[in-house]
């Protein structure tokens, strides 16, 4: 399958499947909008515009700011970024040092962090501070409900599924 997929489609998939599906990096997803600190309202709005259309799919609330480095040193809300003046740089705008978690946050720790957090989603970085992605909220609340359906289901004493069906129905 991933030779079949571009390049960069299948680069992100192998990059995804080294994480556990229950943290942080299992959950986010890539496609985010990062922009260096140095770079102006100017630079950012024609990158917007000459890249529309492959944005378009992006669901995009904020923009975040890198350092040379690629780490996380900010986020910019769009409103922001829409009100302020053409040469401002990205740097004199963003909130500093935003909420992240990293890539390795478990999905228990993500659940409490958005019970007491009103976010839409949460920058995830790793090791090195690196931004990596975005976990939301609603993959959050999905994966949970993931999780408590096959916690029932074990209790019910039902691992695989199959069990249902194997055991007899009457027990003598």
């Amino acid at each position: 399958i991933l030779d079949e997929m571009s390049p960069e489609g299948a680069q992100n998939v192998r990059f995804l499947a080294q994480y556990d599906h229950d943290c942080a990096g299992g959950l986010m997803i890539t496609e985010l909008l990062s922009f260096e600190e140095s770079q102006t309202v100017d630079d950012v709005v024609s990158d917007l515009r000459q890249n529309a259309e492959r944005y378009a799919e992006y669901n995009v609330q904020y923009i975040y700011v890198i350092n040379q480095d690629l780490q996380l040193v900010g986020v910019l809300r769009l409103r922001d970024l829409l009100m302020a003046p053409p040469g401002k740089r990205l740097s004199s705008l963003m909130i500093p040092s935003p909420l992240c978690v990293p890539d390795s946050t478990s999905l228990q720790e993500l659940q409490h962090f958005f019970d007491s957090h009103p976010l839409f989603g949460l920058p995830v970085v790793d090791e090195a501070n690196v931004l990596v992605g975005v976990v939301r909220r609603e993959d959050v609340e999905e994966a949970g409900e993931e999780q408590a359906g096959k916690t029932f289901l074990r209790f019910a004493g039902i691992m695989g599924g199959e069990e249902l069906r194997s055991l007899p129905l009457k027990i003598r």
